[in-house]
């Protein structure tokens, strides 16, 4: 209904700004709090809830110890999957290789990557999604210092960014 789309929407206003003022413990439990509306009014496949977990995850990389992020990311990346939501899927892979790499999992967040370039390849996703991963795959790589790899990956990235125009692209 209207009145939850609303609370949902406040509830995630109330996350970011209380993240902002560096009040985690309240962003935190606004975030689950939307979470458990999303799941009680638009049920457990809807779009909105799979926002509000990969949101839930990315919040919780900004705040010390990831609290709560990789449990929160993997249940999204499995709704991402089991749901069909293929544009989301690289996102929610996302969330899940940020929360690792946050808990200094580095080859855990490596290999997640990896597994979300073979995952969304073989969607119909926006192309310039399996582009973000591959950059991400790049930056990873670069830290390790394997510079070889690295370069690969940020050429994948770039092949075709300029050249083909798609939808929802972040600006370049």
């Amino acid at each position: 209904d209207a009145f939850a789309e609303q609370r949902v929407y406040l509830l995630s206003m109330r996350a970011d700004l209380s993240h902002k003022r560096e009040h985690h413990e309240e962003a935190l439990a606004a975030s689950v709090e939307r979470i458990r509306i999303c799941e009680e009014q638009f049920g457990e496949e809807h779009s909105k809830l799979l926002n509000a977990l990969i949101s839930h995850a990315t919040l919780a990389c900004k705040i010390p110890g990831c609290p709560g992020g990789e449990e929160t990311a993997r249940r999204a990346v499995s709704m991402a999957q089991s749901a069909g939501h293929e544009s989301r899927l690289a996102d929610a892979w996302i969330s899940l290789s940020e929360t690792l790499r946050m808990k200094r999992q580095f080859r855990e967040s490596e290999k997640a990557l990896r597994e979300a370039i073979a995952e969304v390849s073989l969607t119909k996703a926006e192309t310039w999604r399996g582009m973000e991963l591959h950059r991400r795959l790049g930056d990873l790589l670069t830290a390790r210092s394997d510079c070889a790899a690295a370069l690969t990956e940020y050429e994948t990235a770039a092949r075709g960014w300029f050249d083909t125009t798609t939808s929802g692209r972040p600006p370049e």
